[in-house]
């Protein structure tokens, strides 16, 4: 169809098209090639029917400057802030849209764009879905305990922590509570997810008991047995978690005075697998975590994300915890790296074969091959 005869839709319909054309990845809205920014260029019936769609403006959210080819600088950012960007794009929403806001930040991101987001968080704050937030200096801390109002992220339904910085023992001491503005009387607030080189997510103020979905990326530090206990205590209604795989290297069950768990929120389990097989071989194939100290009956969903192929065989001691612990599993999802081949040692063939039909098979590397 030509751009004359879409000339002639209604701005409605076009508003429809344009919304669907919306990047996958919020930080990809920001680049004049992409949705919204590209409708406004082609003709000025255009450019009225995406300033006039109130879903194509709802979402600022700032890529990382480590990204490949961020669809907008650190430098241009903070023009774009300084100069009423954000504003402008939150005033085509209308009055009372939820909007999302922050900047993304992997873990070797070391800038940040948080001390300019003060006036518009205090602006917004009663209309925000989403807050996306990279603490990467100690002074962000008190920036955000500090400056942030409190009480008013009534509608707030998930929020995203990045914390790159490498905390010395006696800092992590020294902040072993980081208040947050949004641990209180944030009802609608059911998401976290971090991102944490030291730092251990429950250091962090929340609403813990009322979150249902969590996710939190720590691989380079992950949780202690300890620490997965206290997570699970505190999150009595988790329904999802995605976690790196707990450590158990050195934390013998017997020398931790750890309460016994039943969880039974728990329905859906992810681990992200980093280690090759070599790291602390005896460790890593361990998983006694998901019985003891917590135990998951619900638990109905395992994936395993697997960064390298050969990490497969680091669920063999799988098998009798699947069996005799999780007696409502109903899937298992095992991916690799696509340039990964690897075989299936034969118990966890049997692992996965326990589930019977109710798996989903899912293949997204060469194919598998099975050791018989």
């Amino acid at each position: 169809m030509t751009t004359p005869a879409l000339q002639t839709f209604p701005p409605e319909l076009l508003g429809e098209l344009f919304f669907h054309c919306l990047p996958d990845d919020d930080p990809d809205r920001m680049s004049p090639q992409n949705a919204p920014l590209v409708f406004c260029t082609i003709s000025s019936y255009w450019r009225q029917a995406a300033l006039s769609e109130h879903r194509l403006w709802d979402t600022v959210i700032f890529p990382s400057p480590q990204a490949n080819g961020p669809s907008i600088t650190y430098d241009q950012a903070i023009r774009f802030i300084r100069a009423g960007g954000v504003e402008r794009w939150f005033n085509r929403t209308g009055t009372e849209r939820m909007l999302s806001f922050g900047e993304e930040g992997p873990p070797d991101h070391k800038s940040s764009l948080i001390t300019f987001f003060l006036p518009i968080v205090t602006k917004y704050a009663r209309r925000l879905r989403h807050l996306s937030l990279s603490l990467v200096k100690i002074r962000h801390f008190e920036f955000i305990r500090r400056g942030f109002p409190y009480d008013l992220f009534e509608n707030l339904e998930s929020v995203s922590i990045c914390c790159t910085l490498e905390m010395t023992t006696a800092q992590l001491h020294a902040f072993e509570r980081l208040n947050t503005p949004f641990h209180t009387k944030c009802p609608k607030l059911k998401h976290a997810s971090f991102t944490l080189l030291r730092a251990h997510p429950m250091r962090f103020a929340m609403p813990w008991s009322q979150l249902t979905s969590i996710q939190v990326d720590s691989h380079l530090h992950p949780l202690t047995i300890a620490q997965w206990a206290q997570l699970f205590r505190e999150c009595k209604n988790l329904r999802h978690a995605t976690l790196a795989k707990p450590k158990e290297f050195g934390t013998g069950y017997g020398l931790w005075p750890i309460v016994e768990l039943e969880h039974h929120a728990l329905t859906s389990l992810h681990f992200w697998i980093h280690e090759t097989v070599t790291t602390y071989w005896y460790d890593y194939c361990k998983w006694d975590f998901l019985h003891h100290p917590v135990r998951f009956p619900n638990l109905r969903h395992l994936k395993f994300d697997l960064k390298h192929g050969n990490a497969i065989a680091s669920l063999r001691s799988l098998n009798p915890v699947t069996k005799s612990y999780l007696p409502k599993l109903e899937a298992i999802q095992i991916t690799t790296p696509e340039d990964a081949p690897f075989h299936i040692p034969a118990d966890v063939k049997g692992m996965v074969e326990q589930i019977g039909p109710l798996i989903e098979p899912r293949a997204p590397g060469p194919p598998l091959c099975t050791d018989d």
